[in-house]
Formats: structure tokens, sequence, C-alpha cells
């Protein structure tokens, strides 16, 4: 609608903008849309899209596209005023929070559970209108568009709903309680990149909450510094305590790390 209404704000071809972008999408989606019927299929996806994107467009942000039942969405100028990466967390801690409420809903009329996992990344980019000359679309392209994608997925390792990198980290730190999960280095990248999960606002975050960002920090810094002896108890601990599966995926690699050593060791997991 905004663009719609401001046709002057979309300048042919593209230009460099700083920004944050978002990818969304569905755990399990292809098993449970093999046993479904096209129509309920279809009326569940719509449901469900139509609740994310409405949380989207509350933070100011823009729709880019619906991938099957992914979403990719962006916020930055001239159509996101303020703190763009505070304003896509917020939006990706509402979709969570909307689920929550939906998902109970969907369950007692005998529809799967849908539970999604959020990427986001924050840097310069490529917006314009990118296509054809006869089929234009407004988007946004580039390495941090790509790595919010790949942070999306990465949360499948570390068993986590919302992942954030460090320059989104920087721009909300004060508002959300974050935890530190790692330091990667996903394909196409020549260095390390720290990653953070957002675990809630801190206005709403609970002593339990506070507990697990610290003693898993904690253990993560022993396992920075080669204590993987050490930081295996720890991670081993957390997991006990609290069932969480971040520390799961640490104490296995801590395991492998004790028998193997990695050779070099700069605290990296490719």
């Amino acid at each position: 609608t905004e663009i719609l209404s401001n046709p002057d704000k979309i300048q042919p071809g593209g230009k460099r903008s700083y920004q944050s972008v978002l990818f969304c999408d569905v755990a399990n989606f292809t098993s449970f849309s093999e046993t479904m019927a096209p129509e309920a299929l279809i009326k569940l996806l719509n449901e469900y899209l139509g609740a994310m994107t409405e949380e989207i467009s509350s933070t100011n942000g823009i729709l880019d596209k619906y991938i099957g039942d992914a979403i990719m969405a962006f916020w930055g100028p001239p159509f996101t005023p303020g703190n763009h990466s505070l304003l896509a967390c917020q939006a990706a801690i509402n979709m969570q929070s909307n689920l929550d409420i939906l998902r109970p809903q969907w369950v007692s009329r005998g529809l799967p559970e849908i539970k999604i996992r959020v990427g986001i990344a924050t840097g310069h980019m490529i917006v314009g209108n990118i296509g054809s000359e006869k089929n234009l679309e407004y988007t946004c392209i580039g390495d941090t568009v790509n790595y919010s994608s790949r942070l999306e997925g990465i949360n499948k390792v570390y068993g986590t709903d919302i992942i954030i990198d460090i320059f989104t980290k920087k721009n909300v730190e004060h508002d959300f309680l974050l935890r530190e999960l790692d330091t990667i280095q996903v394909k196409g990248r020549g260095q390390g990149s720290q990653i953070f999960e957002v675990i809630a606002e801190k206005k709403n975050a609970s002593d339990k909450q506070k507990q697990l960002k610290f003693e898993y920090e904690s253990a993560l810094e022993l396992y920075r510094k080669g204590k993987f002896h050490l930081a295996e108890k720890a991670f081993t601990s957390i997991f006990k305590s609290s069932n969480d599966a971040a520390s799961k995926t640490m104490l296995e690699r801590c395991k492998d790390y004790i028998v193997m050593p990695p050779e070099n060791w700069s605290g990296v997991v490719v």
C-alpha cells in the first residue's frame, strides 16, 4: 500500500541501502504437507501466511515474497523509520507469540502443529526493481540477504527459533534478551561470524531465561578456549536442568572434539 501510494519513493533500477532482512520457514513442512489434502493444506497455509504477514506489516516491514511456505521481508529506508533491526526482531517475536495462540486452534481441528524458524541479518544490500521489462519486482539482493536465509536454516542445528547476526544484535541488545550461540562460517564467507538467539523482550524475560543465557555463555567461553572436557560437563549440566537443545548440540560437539581435537582451533565451526 505504501509503495502504491508513494510511487516516487521507488527509483528505477537499484541503490545501496542499509537495512534488515528476515527469512521465515515452517519446520517439517514437506513431511506433513504430503499427508494433507491439497484443499486443506492451502487453507492452512493461507491462514498461516496471513497471520504472519500481519505481524510484518504492523512493524512497518515490507513483505518481499512468499516462497512456498517461506516468507521474505525487509525493514529499511524509506519505508521503515527508526531502528529497523529492532522492528524486524519485534516482528519475529510477535510471529512466534501469534503462533502460540493459533497452534492449539489448528491442532483442535486435526491440523498439524506449525513451528517456524526465523533468521534476521542487518547490513548493506542492493534494493530496487529487479526483473524484466514486463515483470519487475521491488526486492533486495546481496550477501546480507543470503546470510539471513542461512541463519534461518541454522536454527535446525541449535534447536532455536530466532537467530540474528552480530550487526542486528548491536542494534537490539538493549531491548531484547539475547544469547550468543556460537561463531560460524557459512558457505560463501571467508571468516567466522558470531550468531545470537533472540530469547525474549527484556521487559518480559524470566529469571530462568536469564540464567540459561549466563550458564550457556559461560560454557561457550570454555569451549572457545579449547577446554572441551570442562565445556562438555558444563553443557551437559545445562541440558539436564533445562532440556536446552543448543546445549545438547554443543555437548555432542565437545565429545567429538575430545576424541579428535580440531587442528588450529579458533573457536569457529564451518
